[in-house]
């Protein structure tokens, strides 16, 4: 059996300046201690919650006047009914982030998890309207994910703005920021295409590592890694 020795103080209250910590069920008890400590040691914090909307926002308030800069919510937009416009809004809650992906809403509803586009446009409208009636300065984003392909893509490209997303919030463009990437989809999600999506003609043959597996997780809402 080995015992760890036992943390000093000076241990305790280690410097987390830049970093960021991600504190799940961080809405309540031990979550919720765990990401005010974060906070007090300088770094940001991502709170997240399933349920306990009310223990979040007051998580949320605590951590804001320890001086945390930024605090910002990344959603898919479909949890976010009526009853939750205003309390977004007035949450304290610096930026909201809502993804919508692909060219077209179809694909977007393919790539995304039970997403339903009209349900995700109709929360981002009513989000921004809250937003206006109530004088906030709360950040309203659309990340968006392109699948690029050997033909359309160029090193230090920046994705586009698709076209139907473009369209679909002119009206209030001024009050939404676009946020777009590159994806690649598995060689599985188009057989038809073999592997011809994840391989490029190159003559540099230097092997280089990448750290993404090994440095990131993304955890679903239903567990899944």
């Amino acid at each position: 059996v080995l015992a760890a020795p036992t943390p000093t103080r000076e241990d305790a209250m280690i410097d987390l300046q830049g970093r960021v910590g991600l504190v799940t069920g961080s809405a309540t008890g031990a979550g919720a201690a765990t990401a005010i400590a974060v906070a007090e040691r300088g770094a940001g914090v991502c709170i997240n919650y399933s349920r306990s909307q009310a223990d979040a926002e007051a998580t949320l308030a605590t951590v804001k006047a320890l001086g945390v800069p930024l605090v910002k919510t990344v959603s898919n937009g479909m949890l976010i009914k009526e009853e939750l416009w205003e309390p977004i809004v007035t949450s304290g809650l610096d930026a909201i982030e809502i993804s919508l992906d692909g060219t077209s809403p179809e694909e977007n509803d393919a790539i995304r998890r039970r997403s339903r586009y009209p349900d995700v446009v109709r929360a981002i409208r009513d989000l921004v309207e809250t937003k206006r009636c109530l004088g906030a300065e709360l950040e309203c984003s659309v990340a968006t994910t392109q699948f690029r392909t050997l033909d359309q893509f160029q090193p230090g490209q920046q994705a586009p703005i698709p076209d139907y997303l473009q369209s679909e919030f002119a009206d209030i463009a001024e009050d939404i920021n676009f946020k777009t990437t590159w994806a690649m989809l598995w060689p599985s999600e188009q057989p038809a295409q073999g592997y011809d999506l994840l391989w490029m003609d190159n003559q540099d043959t230097t092997v280089t590592r990448c750290d993404l597996i090994e440095e990131t997780m993304t955890i679903r809402a239903d567990g899944s890694v």
